[in-house]
């Protein structure tokens, strides 16, 4: 089994290697593509053939999984914050397998996207499967990116309704980047959110005048000084739209008379499918500040016809209105003053709009806002905005998965197993008043003198008189797990370690040469220090070959 698991963690590595490239560069050609699936295929039939009881487990879970829920298909470790909030099981059953299959080799958690093509492969092969195979063959892809926006499950749907809730577009450009419209008020949200579900990069149109303030170290991808605000024109296509979806929800007599009545050559329907007859008497009601805010932001408005539309409007509306408060007896005085309200403002509009330099009745000047309009006034401070310049820009989100191979200290580690000591040197191992002050270093330097430390791995040396051992030790650290590996020297005795746990040990190397004492179970000991039941345990007598060999799967 060992063989097969070296094996297995082989075919990873080589598959890292091509995602590594692929995130640097997402363009990959048809026979690119082909090689890795070739790859996750031999993976996956490996993987299978284990007959290790814990893999094996670990995969039927995983294949039960993909079976049920088509949105596993596009994950990505790059997802995992909004996985782990969606289904916390399913990403730690991926880190599981994946540390059980790499052991001395892991690196990196990235790594278990490998075994989720693998899986995903196996599972394609079943008879069940067979109309769905092209779909999930699609997907066994070595870098697959952040949440697709169609899935609109879990996190994906919370950033989608949010942003429509606001109105404004959001397009997956690439893998790796999400092109957004937002209001810069809203932009910290967004961010946390795209990067939640595993973009690396955000683009998003924002104003200069914002760049400049706020995102100076912002990378300006386009220019488009041109861009106008299109707030009123959103505002404007969508109650066109809710009209015409309210229509289409009428019985269907009454939907085929109305659709002959409002067809498009008719005057009616011209109006209806031109939203400004909506809304046009709506902002015609706002003063000459807005106005005038309007025409600038927006060209094809035409504040004569709005102003016009929008003085005709209120007018009929307030006449309709207080006769109907008459006829219904809800106060003779209360439907005068509306009819009689409507009709002052219709004149004092009227007048003042044809005044050069009027009072008008809401805002001194002309032409002057409706006292219908006052609400609407009011809450279109910094709705309506004056054009700006404006420039697309790119926001880095998170930087690009680790998926390069780390270099381990075992081979180092074997290598000084393997030493040949000669009795005198060994014997420094052992404390006494002859080197108190000098323990262990004549050890250190025999081996260093005949095995120089290995380039680009980290490895602390610590001598500790009190536990009679020379200790080597090294640590990897990813997300949210972290590799020890320790190599412990005692006389006649080498002991390596090898643990992958998410739990933070301090001086995690001097902590376990107490467990190397006769009669102990010396993994289960060491699995209760580092908290973890993936601990692996080489011991050699170096008089011998090796005398020991033992993890947890073969326990």
């Amino acid at each position: 089994m060992k063989t097969q698991l070296s094996e297995l963690s082989t075919i990873i590595n080589e598959m890292s290697q091509i995602r590594e490239r692929t995130i640097i560069n997402p363009e990959m050609t048809g026979s690119e593509k082909d090689s890795y699936m070739l790859l996750a295929r031999r993976l996956g039939r490996k993987l299978s053939e284990t007959g290790n009881q814990f893999i094996d487990g670990h995969v039927t879970s995983l294949r039960q999984k993909i079976g049920k829920d088509e949105a596993t298909w596009s994950y990505d470790p790059v997802q995992d914050i909004h996985w782990r909030k969606k289904d916390r099981k399913f990403v730690s059953s991926l880190e599981e397998l994946l540390v059980a299959i790499v052991f001395d080799d892991f690196h990196t958690l990235d790594a278990k996207h490998h075994l989720m093509q693998a899986i995903k492969y196996l599972e394609s092969q079943e008879p069940y499967f067979a109309e769905k195979e092209d779909a999930i063959f699609d997907t066994i892809l070595p870098y697959l990116g952040g949440v697709p926006l169609d899935n609109r499950k879990g996190g994906g749907k919370k950033f989608l309704d949010y942003m429509f809730s606001t109105k404004y577009e959001v397009e997956r450009k690439d893998p790796s980047t999400i092109l957004v419209g937002a209001d810069p008020k809203i932009l910290g949200s967004l961010i946390n959110e795209a990067r939640d579900m595993g973009y690396s990069n955000m683009q998003i149109v924002l104003s200069k005048k914002f760049i400049e303030k706020k995102m100076k170290d912002a990378k300006i991808i386009e220019d488009h000084t041109d861009q106008k605000q299109n707030d009123i024109l959103l505002a404007m296509e969508k109650t066109n739209s809710i009209f015409h979806n309210m229509l289409n929800k009428l019985p269907i007599p009454i939907h085929q008379k109305l659709s002959e009545v409002y067809a498009a050559d008719k005057p009616l329907g011209k109006i209806v499918r031109s939203p400004k007859y909506l809304i046009y008497p709506i902002l015609g009601s706002l003063p000459k500040s807005s106005q005038e805010k309007l025409s600038r932001a927006y060209p094809e408005y035409d504040k004569k016809k709005a102003f016009y539309s929008s003085l005709l409007g209120t007018t009929i509306a307030a006449s309709v209105g207080g006769l109907v408060v008459i006829v219904e007896g809800a106060g003779l005085a209360v439907g005068i003053g509306l009819v009689t309200l409507g009709y002052t403002d219709f004149l004092t509009r009227m007048f003042l709009s044809h005044r050069r330099d009027p009072y008008g009745l809401v805002t001194f000047s002309s032409p002057s806002g409706s006292v219908f309009g006052i609400p609407l006034w009011m809450a279109e401070k910094g709705f309506i905005k004056d054009p700006e310049d404006f420039a697309l820009v790119e926001l880095p989100l998170r930087e690009s998965p680790e998926t390069t191979y780390k270099k381990n200290p075992i081979e180092y580690y074997q290598g000084i197993c393997e030493l040949e000591i000669p009795k005198s040197i060994e014997e420094k191992l052992v404390k006494d008043a002859g080197n108190y002050h000098t323990y262990a270093e004549g050890f250190l330097e025999h081996i260093k003198s005949n095995l120089p430390l290995p380039e680009q791995v980290s490895i602390e040396t610590i001598a500790d008189r009190d536990q009679q051992s020379v200790i080597y030790h090294h640590e990897l650290k990813t997300g949210t797990i972290t590799k020890y590996i320790s190599l412990v020297c005692q006389k006649g005795k080498r002991h390596i370690v090898t643990a992958i746990t998410s739990s933070e040990l301090k001086d995690a190397g001097r902590k376990i040469t107490s467990v190397f004492e006769e009669n102990k179970d010396h993994v289960a000991e060491l699995q209760k220090i580092y908290k973890t039941p993936f601990v692996k345990l080489t011991s050699y007598n170096i008089q011998q070959k090796e005398v020991e060999n033992k993890t947890e799967e073969e326990k």
